[in-house]
Order: C-alpha cells, then structure tokens, then sequence
C-alpha cells in the first residue's frame, strides 16, 4: 500500500504544479495522470493496470498514458546499472540463473526458457521471441496470482531457467523461491534464501512475498497439492 499512497502523493502533486506553473501545465497533467495510474494499480488493480502482456509487449495506449512514469523507471533502472556493482546474473545451479534485466548484448546462451517477472519493462526482443519466453508481470515488491504462479512454474519445471525482474532481487526471489520448492531442491523458505543469497547476497523478500513464500511451501507439501492454491 505504500507504493499506492507514494505515487498516488507524486499523482496529486503533479496536478498541484500543473495550476501553479500553466506554461508545462499540460506535461505536468500527464505526468499526474501516468502516477495515478500506476497508484491505482498498486492500490488492488494490480500489473494488468500497466497494460503489459503475456507476450512481453506494453500496449501501445499504456505506453502513451505511462510514458511519464515509465520513462521515470527507466531512468532508475539505467542509474541501477551503471552505478551498481552487482553482476548482471548470478547461477544458483545448473538448471537456475537469477538477475536483472538484461540488455541485448548481455544475454547469455544456453537457456531453454526466460522468465520476465517485471510489469514496467520490456525483454530485448531476442529474448521476447526466445520460443520459451515466459511472462509474468508483477509489480514491485509484489506478488503474483497463485494461478499465473502455477501456470509458469510448470511451464518451466525442467531445463536450464533464466528468471528476471527489473534488479533480480525482490520478484526474481519469490520466483525462484518457489521453482526451487517445485524442483525439490529445497525444503524450506530459509534454506532457499540462504541458496540464493549465497550468490546473489542482495535478493531480499519483503513480508508480504516472504508469507506468500510460506503459504505456497505449505501447499506443496499437501498429498492433494493439485490445481492452484489460494496463497495471498
């Protein structure tokens, strides 16, 4: 709820300035209306607001509406990169790679599928039109349906898994997390943790992904554990 009270504050000061300061009055209402948006989205309308996909495209009319705040993100993002020092990926096994998302010439070989997690971005088209690209959008700090979860974890249960958000941290770890679990090959929520922070020491889950983390173990470990599992 803090990313809705956020944006939804940046939306209403936007719109304050756009009467205060009537020569980039119109930039500064589209700004206000793109932050809305994505407070809206963090509010309970979740990723579908940003208007990404499942093939890994924005539609055109998000991408207009959104482009304030996209532009934004990707200015974050490309800060993130250049500024940071984290590896781009690191590989958890032989059949797991976690990250962030990545440019064209970064892209690794080897990977029979992708997993976008991100709802903000889009894959490089090489990796978009990769015959096993999964997307999941999910928003920042957030968590995914049970059955988008379910869905995509079995479409990736075997074979060598690049999964991404935008810095591979918070979405890649609730994923991994539970491909992990799904593979078998951990137990419990803290032993992946300790797999994954091994080699990516800055993935980190807030409470809400660490309970859905948690429920979802619990559900794996039912003898009737078929379908999709009501986890949020």
């Amino acid at each position: 709820m803090k990313y809705a009270i956020t944006f939804g504050f940046m939306s209403a000061a936007m719109a304050a300035a756009a009467f205060v300061y009537p020569s980039v009055g119109a930039l500064l209402a589209w700004t206000s209306i793109s932050f809305a948006g994505v407070s809206i989205a963090y509010a309970g309308a979740g990723a579908r607001a940003l208007g990404k996909g499942r093939d890994g495209r924005i539609s055109s009319l998000h991408r207009i509406v959104l482009l304030p705040y996209l532009a934004f993100s990707w200015t974050v993002w490309h800060l993130c990169r250049i500024l940071g020092r984290e590896p781009s990926f690191n590989r958890i096994d032989d059949k797991l790679t976690v990250g962030r998302r990545l440019l064209s010439s970064e892209i690794p070989d080897g990977f029979e599928h992708y997993v976008d997690l991100t709802a903000e971005f889009e894959d490089p088209a090489i990796i978009r039109d990769h015959p096993s690209y999964r997307c999941l959008p999910i928003l920042d700090a957030g968590i995914p349906s049970p059955q988008d979860l379910c869905r995509t974890i079995e479409a990736v249960s075997e074979g060598s898994t690049y999964v991404h958000c935008a810095q591979g941290h918070g979405r890649t770890g609730v994923f991994a997390l539970a491909l992990l679990i799904h593979r078998g090959r951990i137990t419990t929520t803290q032993e992946g943790l300790d797999v994954l922070k091994s080699m990516r020491p800055a993935i980190n889950l807030n409470r809400t992904q660490q309970r859905f983390i948690e429920n979802y173990l619990i559900w794996r470990r039912k003898p009737d554990s078929s379908g999709s599992p009501a986890l949020s």
